[in-house]
């Protein structure tokens, strides 16, 4: 029988790393982090934007390449999942979250841009970019969360790590998709709610990276 494939310390890092990044500039955003602004109230909410333009800039850019280091982690764990059932599968995790992090790229430059429009006083413009920057977010949160759930499920077949781990980042996903289908997420509630499953899903996560480092080490 072939020796396990190994995950390359980069892949390792990438989805460690990740997570982390998304997860505390999420958190340092003004609008959406500790105290969330309600995206409902479109004057206050692009106020804010208009207010802290230059942090929230910095922290878009973070967290869009948190997105894109996390790509990579389930790129490489890809790369070392058995082939059969448990390959489909991660193939079809690596597909959604691509498709999550092109959303996550429209959703931050439409946020990007309606920020630029507010600081220049152009509530208007700003108001039609907000609008339709929730709409993406509405997507993107689904697509993500399918993405989770496909990622357990994955690894719950390939047995990469524990079936208990892989298990909760599944029910994560679930979570979400089921949050996502019957609630507008974009509301104060909704804002607070999926930056919990944030951080449980970044926990899960470095946890699973955590875990193939030290089974590799083994």
């Amino acid at each position: 029988m072939a020796a396990p494939k190994k995950m390359s310390n980069v892949g390792i890092v990438w989805l460690i790393l990740g997570p982390l990044l998304i997860v505390i500039f999420n958190l340092l955003l003004p609008q959406v982090g500790l105290q969330p602004v309600d995206p409902q109230n479109a004057p206050a909410y692009l106020g804010e934007l208009a207010a802290n333009g230059d942090s929230i800039r910095i922290y878009s850019v973070l967290i869009f390449i948190g997105f894109i280091l996390y790509t990579g982690g389930v790129l490489r764990l890809r790369s070392i999942t058995p082939e059969g059932e448990a390959s489909t599968r991660m193939s079809a995790a690596l597909a959604l979250t691509v498709a999550s992090l092109a959303l996550s790229g429209v959703f931050i430059g439409l946020t990007l841009g309606e920020t630029d429009l507010a600081e220049k006083g152009a509530m208007e413009l700003a108001g039609a970019l907000h609008a339709a920057a929730f709409g993406v977010n509405q997507i993107f949160v689904y697509a993500a969360s399918l993405s989770v759930l496909v990622l357990g499920l994955a690894l719950v077949e390939s047995k990469i790590v524990n079936v208990r781990l892989s298990q909760a980042i599944a029910l994560v996903g679930l979570v979400g998709i089921i949050v996502t289908s019957i609630w507008n997420i974009n509301t104060e509630t909704g804002i607070t709610i999926v930056g919990y499953l944030y951080l449980i899903w970044a926990l899960l996560i470095i946890a699973c990276g955590v875990t193939i480092y030290r089974n590799q080490k083994k």
